[in-house]
């Protein structure tokens, strides 16, 4: 059986230093993540946790959190344990930029993709925390460069079969909305899906240049490996997957294809109604089942109503994008919307 540790302890100096993890579980009770890298896999509510965590840690002369959490998430971890001294935060990509003490805790985040670090700063005297102390450093602006790492990746860069050229875009493929049609509009290629949704943590990339597409360009898009899967969804089904997945963080997050929809929101930006339109404007049947293309994730990780468990169309993501492109040759997504909010 897997044993990790929860915490390490550290002794510099005579300073006992205790650094310990916490790691987000969503409303499956496990991470945000694809459920079959988990399994024979338990998680605790993190900050169910804290209480445990006080007795066995409550000699350390600095307590440092290194979480993936949220940022929410490790303010209430703030909250509730003032005796940490340093969080180093993760899973909502929030850019700190000015990181602030919570009830006396120094909390960090440094954003998403490496553009970014935080160096943080703690003063000790005789065993005691005096100052503390954290700056955002700009990566962009760093030149070096670890060769014995770069020889290693130019191996594993060096393959023909990346490289080949599938298609080209004759604009450039800016964003969230205009990469995630891309997905969708790929998957919803496979038949006999009608419909697709592909949610934005999914998509890695923040833009495809104007020019050749690789497959190299394709994996880097989307790099999970997530199966295809076929469900036969009512209307009413389709808007229970919309609205809990704008609700998770109150934005958008499911890009479509074969439909559009607007996000109804109350003042606080939640979402409460969902209206749904096929791409001519027209409604949808509501007496009628749709055939509809999500991936495995998505299938596994969010909550909403589905009477279809769904079909495994055994095709990956990134190979539909792939075939799509291959089969179109050119592609051009500017400016493309299918998604929409507003306020009640």
């Amino acid at each position: 059986m897997l044993q990790f540790k929860p915490y390490e302890t550290l002794t510099i100096e005579g300073t006992k230093i205790c650094v310990f993890s916490m790691v987000q579980v969503n409303e499956q009770g496990i991470p945000d993540t694809h459920p079959s890298k988990l399994s024979g896999l338990k998680f605790i509510d993190p900050l169910e946790y804290v209480s445990t965590l006080k007795q066995e840690l409550n000699a350390c002369d600095v307590l440092i959190a290194l979480t993936h959490l949220g940022l929410g998430t490790d303010i209430q971890l703030a909250d509730t344990w003032g005796d940490i001294d340093l969080i180093n935060g993760g899973h909502s990509h929030t850019l700190i930029k000015d990181p602030p003490l919570q009830n006396g805790v120094l909390v960090t985040q440094a954003g998403a993709g490496l553009k970014y670090a935080t160096v943080s700063n703690l003063k000790v005297v005789n065993g005691k925390v005096i100052d503390k102390s954290a700056r955002l450093v700009d990566l962009s602006r760093h030149q070096g460069r670890h060769m014995k790492a770069d020889s290693l990746l130019a191996v594993f860069n060096d393959n023909d079969e990346l490289k080949r050229t599938i298609g080209m875009a004759t604009a450039p493929i800016v964003g969230t909305e205009e990469l995630g049609h891309l997905m969708t509009d790929a998957i919803a290629a496979v038949s006999p899906i009608e419909m697709a949704f592909q949610n934005t943590g999914g998509i890695r990339i923040k833009r495809l240049e104007k020019g050749d597409i690789t497959i190299r360009d394709v994996y880097t898009l989307d790099p999970f490996g997530n199966e295809i899967i076929l469900l036969k969804m009512t209307p009413a089904e389709i808007r229970s997957l919309l609205l809990n997945a704008y609700n998770r963080n109150n934005s958008v997050d499911l890009i479509p294809s074969g439909i559009h929809y607007t996000v109804i929101t109350d003042k606080a930006n939640h979402g409460t109604d969902i209206r749904l339109s096929l791409p001519d404007g027209s409604p949808l049947n509501e007496n009628q089942t749709y055939n509809v293309g999500i991936s495995s994730y998505v299938a596994s990780s969010y909550t909403f109503d589905h009477e279809d468990p769904g079909t495994s169309l055994f095709i990956i993501t990134a190979q539909s994008v792939i075939n799509f492109i291959e089969q179109k040759q050119a592609i051009n997504y500017s400016g493309t919307r299918r998604t929409f909010v507003e306020q009640k």
